[in-house]
């Protein structure tokens, strides 16, 4: 017989999520050429690769996550939270940022163009440099050249050719946008 009862008050026990799960990824910023890009992401368990992680985008900001990383093709920017988790561990989180910036078509004006005196204007022709195009697409213009002697009036002489009103537009495949 013992001269003591003894009462056991419950206590907790607690087992807390991991520190050491981190996710990084790389800004892409580069010219449009034509092919679609995807954000590369990685995460890593006290520095080194680990298997069980998942990783998760979000392009738009809302609660909508996604296992399938982002990817961008035209001129623009897409900023994109990522996300990784790994059971035990606490979720590590990262932004990266994608841009494609237009790529530079280069128009000019035909060497060599003329009309005579009091005749009426004649349409200025121009050439684009057909390696600053992407995957084969071809340009669609809008407008026309301009030149200030281009006049059923204009005096004899040397005028400079302009841009005017010529401006690129879409076109099949072709995106005024990504020049």
């Amino acid at each position: 017989k013992s001269n003591y009862t003894l009462t056991v008050k419950p206590g907790r026990f607690t087992i807390n999520k991991l520190k050491t799960l981190t996710v990084t990824a790389s800004n892409y910023n580069k010219e449009y050429d034509g092919k679609s890009h995807t954000l590369e992401a990685s995460a890593m368990v006290g520095g080194k690769p680990a298997e069980g992680i998942t990783i998760e985008y979000n392009v738009d900001g809302s609660n909508d996550w996604t296992t399938t990383a982002p990817s961008i093709k035209d001129v623009g920017t897409k900023t994109v939270h990522i996300r990784a988790n790994k059971n035990g561990y606490e979720a590590a989180t990262a932004t990266a940022t994608m841009t494609v910036n237009a790529a530079p078509l280069h128009v000019t004006a035909n060497a060599g163009q003329t009309k005579a005196y009091y005749a009426d204007p004649v349409e200025l022709k121009y050439d684009y440099t057909e390696g600053d195009l992407k995957n084969g697409e071809v340009p669609g213009f809008d407008g026309k050249l301009a030149c200030t002697g281009n006049t059923k009036t204009s005096a004899v002489g040397d005028y400079d050719i302009t841009c005017g009103m010529l401006a690129l537009k879409d076109k099949d495949a072709f995106k005024a946008g990504n020049y």
